[in-house]
């Protein structure tokens, strides 16, 4: 025997939390350190499938940046705490400024990782129910608003969300939406690639349209430029097409639909020849998209974040609803279809969504399912008055980088009487903090994909425990906020709820589910997970419209309609910035770690030739960007990727202000986008914030000025 001790290493497989691919992986532990993460091949949804974020668990795990124990803000400086005496401060600073202000003067901001934390899932709500607050702000108001109003508006519930049926499907028509990078958003389709190149050999096609030449649209059969902002008038002309050729069919849901002529009278307002003129796209090919749509065995239309953060954003979902259900692709094997009653079904658990129950203080937007937009944010705490915010809870968020207008929101969080973060990070918005309370690592916590698994392109059931548990001294998210809770109902002379654990709320709604065979014990000894097979038509049974009907005149969307109409046509219009996104940055974090940083990162602002020439822009050259809202610098690189008149700027980056509190914060180079943008302009019906097609004026800096010095 060679006398060595025996290994300690171990695989587990667990979900990624990252992004709403949730991909399975095999984590290879070493004791309490972990050695690789790599995709997990028998994963019944991802397949093998992971990408760089993944494998960078890892680091984020490892990370000495990562706060682990709470931390109180005395002046300038940082002092630790214990987790009873930051956990008293902070419910203690929050009762007496609801009592000195009202309850509405304590809002909570909650950051897109929020969506991905099943232990937030579960114990938020008494939280927020402790609080008594109506300013609850949710980053959903910079992403997915306008989706979830069509889907309350025409199906009857926020999340009833019909997905693109990618594995059956013949022809994908993807507009504003980049699933190479995302695999998927709001659709969960991890390992697209390999779904695509299915896709290809039963003899199908993927369509593109995008301003850019987007990693999805490199691998599209085809794609078409569209000028940035146009999206609505492409779409409702290939309505209009689908009237004037006769080549509506609704299919079985024929006797269910209404407002079939307020549709057909309202999109033929946008005939092909004023479409082409907004989108640069010629009247041919956009009337054959649209009859490509409708001659397909099986097509799904399927749009994001693209047409979702622009002025018309409700009016590109709801067109984009409507091209799936006038092609008779809705609710249909390789069409567009919903995932079934898996457990949970939040359809059946979550509030179906309300909007405008009541208004915001100052700019008076719409409460959509109890939450406020992220527009109103700073205003509402910088406008004096009554109901003025005084005191956040910013919950694994950074709005001075992810909010418009990140100055002003910068400037509204330091003039906060109390800033408290949930966070492991000290980040541009943290900074700002009075106290910060670090949750745990992904790695140390259980998932369950509660949120995404509604919007998968395959029934599963998936669950995981923590791959190492919390340390001495370290608390989950849930524990956070059960701690606070807890106090808050104390103060109110209340006796709290008796602890529970996310666990106990998962095997509580497993038990009331429609597939009462699917349990803890069965979901851990399943550890790939447990495939239930494809989609199944389910309408219109599943409709939970009070009528069972779908009425697609929606009053709202039709309104804004003819707001669209007063546009003037982009033809010689003002050149628009947009932004994108990256396969190795997560908005506006992970980007001190080395495993994602190690290429040259995606920071630099995409320039058709054409237009650097006008500018006199050399590759690599210094430039400043500027908008009726804010300047930046910026590193130009000059690519065809994207269209002439359209410049592409990704957001999250500019990370000077915590170079003291990251490692390599300092080598980072990058601009805030969201300086840029104008938090006043919103999509009217769902007032989400507006991020794409922004006017902008660019100048090339002088060369002997480098970008630190104009910095």
């Amino acid at each position: 025997m060679s006398g060595r001790p025996p290994s300690t290493s171990d695989e587990r497989h667990v979900l990624c939390p990252i992004c709403e691919a949730g991909c399975g992986l095999n984590v290879d532990v070493h004791g309490s350190t972990v050695r690789s993460i790599r995709g997990n091949p028998n994963d019944v949804a991802s397949r093998g499938h992971v990408c760089p974020k993944g494998v960078a668990l890892k680091d984020l795990y490892d990370d000495p940046d990562r706060l682990k124990t709470p931390m109180i803000r005395i002046g300038s400086e940082w002092a630790p705490s214990s987790w009873e005496q930051a956990l008293d401060q902070v419910a203690d600073r929050l009762h007496d400024i609801a009592a000195r202000h009202g309850p509405d003067s304590v809002a909570v901001y909650g950051g897109n990782p929020t969506a991905h934390n099943f232990g937030i899932h579960t114990h938020l709500g008494p939280f927020l129910a402790a609080l008594g607050t109506r300013n609850i702000f949710s980053a959903a108001s910079l992403d997915i608003l306008p989706v979830q109003l069509v889907a309350l508006l025409l199906y009857g519930h926020q999340y009833l969300l019909p997905v693109a049926d990618i594995d059956r499907t013949r022809h994908l028509f993807v507009i504003g939406a980049n699933p190479m990078v995302s695999n998927g958003s709001m659709m969960t389709v991890p390992d697209f690639s390999s779904r695509l190149k299915a896709l290809r050999a039963r003899g199908g096609r993927m369509v593109v349209i995008d301003p850019r030449r987007t990693e999805t649209a490199r691998v599209a059969d085809a794609h078409h430029f569209i000028r940035p902002g146009s999206d609505a008038f492409l779409l409702l002309a290939m309505i209009d097409v689908l009237f004037k050729e006769g080549r509506v069919d609704l299919g079985k849901m024929a006797a269910r639909v209404d407002g079939l002529e307020v549709v057909r009278d309202l999109c033929s307002r946008v005939p092909l020849t004023l479409a082409a003129k907004h989108t640069g796209i010629a009247p041919e090919i956009i009337r054959s998209l649209a009859l490509d749509l409708a001659n397909a065995d099986a097509a799904a239309c399927y749009g994001r974040i693209g047409v979702s953060v622009q002025q018309f954003g409700s009016i590109c979902q709801w067109a984009i609803q409507l091209l799936n259900l006038l092609t008779g692709n809705f609710d249909r094997p390789g069409g567009v279809m919903f995932a079934d009653h898996i457990a949970p079904d939040l359809p059946c658990l979550a509030d179906a969504g309300t909007i405008g129950r009541w208004h915001s203080r100052v700019s008076g937007y719409p409460e959509f399912d109890g939450l406020m937009p992220v527009a109103a944010l700073a205003e509402e705490i910088l406008t004096p008055g009554d109901g003025q915010i005084r005191a956040l809870v910013s919950l694994a968020g950074n709005p001075a980088r992810s909010a418009p207008n990140s100055t002003r929101v910068g400037e509204a969080l330091r003039s906060l009487e109390f800033l408290v973060a949930i966070d492991f990070y000290l980040n541009e918005s943290n900074r700002h903090a009075h106290i910060v309370l670090p949750p745990v690592s992904p790695l140390q916590r259980a998932h369950y994909p509660l949120f995404t698994a509604r919007f998968g392109i395959r029934n599963t059931a998936r669950y995981s425990r923590a791959v190492f548990p919390a340390k001495a001294g370290e608390r989950e998210d849930w524990e956070i906020l059960q701690g606070l809770a807890q106090r808050l109902t104390r103060h109110a002379g209340n006796e709290p709820h008796p602890a529970s654990t996310p666990e106990d709320a998962l095997a509580a709604m497993l038990a009331r589910s429609s597939r009462p065979e699917i349990t803890i014990q069965r979901l851990l000894a399943e550890p790939d997970g447990i495939d239930f097979g494809p989609l199944e038509p389910c309408m219109p049974g599943r409709l939970l419209t009070p009528d069972k009907r779908i009425d697609i005149a929606c009053k709202s969307i039709r309104a804004d309609v003819d707001r669209l109409l007063t546009l003037e046509t982009g033809e010689d219009a003002t050149p628009l910035l947009i932004g994108r996104r990256s396969v190795r940055s997560n908005n506006s974090w992970m980007h001190n770690l080395p495993r994602l940083m190690i290429r040259r990162p995606d920071h630099h602002l995409l320039i058709h030739p054409e237009d650097a020439q006008a500018h006199g822009i050399e590759d690599g050259a210094s430039v400043e960007l500027e908008t009726n809202i804010g300047t930046v610098l910026a590193e130009a690189r000059i690519s065809d990727e994207v269209m002439p008149g359209c410049i592409c700027l990704p957001h999250g980056w500019d990370h000077k202000e915590v170079k003291d509190f990251w490692s390599i914060a300092g080598a980072l180079p990058g601009s805030n986008f969201n300086l840029l943008i104008d938090e006043t302009l919103v999509d009217r019906p769902s007032a989400g914030s507006v991020f794409q097609a922004v006017p902008y004026r660019l100048r090339r800096l002088p060369a002997d000025l480098p970008m630190a010095a104009a910095d």
